[in-house]
Protein backbone atom coordinates (compact mmCIF):
# COMPACT_ATOMS: atom_id res chain seq x y z
CA UNK A 1 0.00 0.00 0.00
CA UNK A 2 1.24 3.75 -0.96
CA UNK A 3 0.96 6.34 1.57
CA UNK A 4 0.90 10.00 0.95
CA UNK A 5 4.11 10.87 0.51
CA UNK A 6 5.55 7.98 -1.20
CA UNK A 7 6.53 5.60 1.99
CA UNK A 8 5.29 2.11 0.97
CA UNK A 9 4.04 -0.31 3.92
CA UNK A 10 4.22 -4.12 3.36
CA UNK A 11 1.25 -6.33 3.98
CA UNK A 12 -1.11 -5.61 6.97
CA UNK A 13 1.13 -3.26 8.95
CA UNK A 14 -0.41 -0.46 10.48
CA UNK A 15 0.70 3.11 10.02
CA UNK A 16 2.77 4.38 13.04
CA UNK A 17 3.10 7.89 14.54
CA UNK A 18 5.88 8.71 12.51
CA UNK A 19 4.18 7.82 9.58
CA UNK A 20 1.19 9.87 10.12
CA UNK A 21 3.35 13.16 11.47
CA UNK A 22 5.12 12.24 8.26
CA UNK A 23 1.80 12.56 6.35
CA UNK A 24 0.82 15.73 8.52
CA UNK A 25 4.44 17.32 7.26
CA UNK A 26 4.06 16.44 3.59
CA UNK A 27 0.89 18.14 3.54
CA UNK A 28 1.92 21.00 5.76
CA UNK A 29 5.13 21.19 3.02
CA UNK A 30 2.43 21.13 -0.23
CA UNK A 31 -0.06 23.86 1.43
CA UNK A 32 3.37 26.36 1.80
CA UNK A 33 4.64 25.72 -1.45
CA UNK A 34 1.54 26.66 -2.70
CA UNK A 35 1.06 29.24 -0.60
CA UNK A 36 -2.32 28.77 -0.05
CA UNK A 37 -4.14 30.90 2.31
CA UNK A 38 -3.42 30.57 6.62
CA UNK A 39 -6.78 30.82 7.11
CA UNK A 40 -7.71 27.93 4.72
CA UNK A 41 -4.15 25.79 5.60
CA UNK A 42 -5.82 25.98 9.33
CA UNK A 43 -9.18 24.81 8.07
CA UNK A 44 -7.57 21.96 6.37
CA UNK A 45 -5.65 21.27 9.13
CA UNK A 46 -8.71 21.17 11.75
CA UNK A 47 -10.66 18.96 9.26
CA UNK A 48 -7.65 16.62 9.89
CA UNK A 49 -7.31 16.75 13.34
CA UNK A 50 -11.26 15.84 13.46
CA UNK A 51 -10.61 12.96 11.38
CA UNK A 52 -8.05 11.69 13.79
CA UNK A 53 -10.48 12.44 16.77
CA UNK A 54 -12.83 10.54 15.34
CA UNK A 55 -11.13 7.29 14.08
CA UNK A 56 -9.26 6.56 17.48
CA UNK A 57 -12.37 7.71 19.33
CA UNK A 58 -14.38 4.99 17.37
CA UNK A 59 -11.86 2.42 18.02
CA UNK A 60 -12.04 3.08 20.97
CA UNK A 61 -15.87 2.99 21.70
CA UNK A 62 -16.84 1.05 19.16
CA UNK A 63 -14.61 -2.09 19.47
CA UNK A 64 -14.03 -3.26 22.91
CA UNK A 65 -12.64 -6.61 21.52
CA UNK A 66 -9.43 -5.02 21.24
CA UNK A 67 -9.61 -3.49 25.04
CA UNK A 68 -8.10 -0.36 24.49
CA UNK A 69 -9.88 1.54 27.28
CA UNK A 70 -6.68 0.28 30.01
CA UNK A 71 -4.43 2.22 32.19
CA UNK A 72 -1.57 1.35 29.26
CA UNK A 73 -3.45 2.03 26.63
CA UNK A 74 -4.23 5.34 28.47
CA UNK A 75 -0.78 6.14 28.31
CA UNK A 76 0.06 5.43 25.11
CA UNK A 77 -2.84 7.51 23.42
CA UNK A 78 -1.43 10.19 25.92
CA UNK A 79 1.78 9.78 24.88
CA UNK A 80 1.45 9.31 21.06
CA UNK A 81 -1.31 12.46 20.76
CA UNK A 82 1.29 14.60 22.61
CA UNK A 83 3.67 14.11 19.65
CA UNK A 84 0.90 15.13 17.32
CA UNK A 85 -0.07 18.16 19.33
CA UNK A 86 3.66 18.78 19.90
CA UNK A 87 3.82 18.73 16.00
CA UNK A 88 0.77 20.99 15.59
CA UNK A 89 2.56 23.16 18.20
CA UNK A 90 5.89 24.40 16.03
CA UNK A 91 3.57 24.59 12.91
CA UNK A 92 1.43 27.06 14.70
CA UNK A 93 -1.67 24.77 14.47
CA UNK A 94 -2.13 24.06 18.26
CA UNK A 95 -5.54 25.81 18.62
CA UNK A 96 -7.00 23.93 15.73
CA UNK A 97 -5.27 20.19 17.39
CA UNK A 98 -6.21 21.25 20.89
CA UNK A 99 -10.03 21.93 19.78
CA UNK A 100 -10.17 19.06 17.90
CA UNK A 101 -8.49 16.21 19.56
CA UNK A 102 -9.87 17.27 22.89
CA UNK A 103 -11.82 14.48 23.20
CA UNK A 104 -9.53 11.65 22.23
CA UNK A 105 -6.79 13.42 24.68
CA UNK A 106 -9.32 13.51 27.85
CA UNK A 107 -10.14 9.61 26.73
CA UNK A 108 -6.61 8.96 27.29
CA UNK A 109 -6.44 10.97 30.97
CA UNK A 110 -9.31 9.38 31.83
CA UNK A 111 -8.00 5.41 30.73
CA UNK A 112 -4.69 6.13 32.28
CA UNK A 113 -6.40 7.86 35.58
CA UNK A 114 -9.54 5.79 35.69
CA UNK A 115 -8.67 3.80 38.68
CA UNK A 116 -7.42 7.11 40.54
CA UNK A 117 -10.80 8.68 39.57
CA UNK A 118 -13.21 6.45 40.47
CA UNK A 119 -11.25 6.09 43.89
CA UNK A 120 -11.85 9.59 44.58
CA UNK A 121 -15.73 9.61 43.43
CA UNK A 122 -16.12 6.96 46.12
CA UNK A 123 -14.39 8.79 48.60
CA UNK A 124 -16.66 11.97 47.77
CA UNK A 125 -19.80 9.96 48.32
CA UNK A 126 -18.74 8.61 51.23
CA UNK A 127 -18.24 12.05 52.99
CA UNK A 128 -21.50 13.10 51.82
Amino acid sequence: MLLLGGRRRHGNEKPTVSDILYTLTSAMSLLRRCRVNAALTIQVFSQLFHYINMWIFNKLVLQPQYGLCTRDWGHRLRRRLGRVETWAKKQGLELAADCHLCRVVQVGYLSSHGHFLRLEAEEFLRDL
